[in-house]
């Protein structure tokens, strides 16, 4: 036994490191009151709202919608069960408002969202020219 946890301490105390992070952003989460929940659940959705439209662009709504929810789930897990998914859905919504509306004030948000359409546009052209498939 004792030969065991001397060579395999390192994984052993990153275990407990992981669990013990997990508890606390737990008991943290839960110490708030429903309403800081939803609204930090709603912050963090302009994010993955974000991140969707960076990562697929425009004209994609229900793969953007699956994109953002595979992210919530994996964040937060536990929200899934208590949210149900139109709830979810109108949060998404609301998100979408709030980033056209930051869209509309900020270039820099809308030359770094646009980032990735140029970035599609080039290699599309680099692949006409040398005739492989993007």
């Amino acid at each position: 036994m004792l030969e065991f946890l001397a060579l395999h301490w390192q994984v052993i105390v990153g275990a407990i490191i992981i669990v013990l992070t997990g508890i606390i952003t737990f008991v943290r989460f839960n110490k708030k009151s429903v309403q800081e929940q939803i609204d930090q659940v709603k912050e963090w959705l302009l994010y993955a709202v974000m991140a969707a439209e960076k990562e697929l662009g425009s004209g994609t709504g229900a793969i953007k919608l699956r994109f953002v929810y595979d992210m919530f789930v994996t964040k937060f897990p536990l929200m899934v069960a208590l949210i149900p998914f139109s709830t979810f859905s109108e949060f998404v919504d609301e998100a979408l408002d709030k980033l056209k509306d930051l869209l509309a004030t900020s270039p820099e948000l809308r030359l770094y969202l646009n980032q990735q359409d140029e970035l599609e546009e080039m290699k599309e052209e680099v692949a006409a020219i040398t005739g492989e498939e993007v």
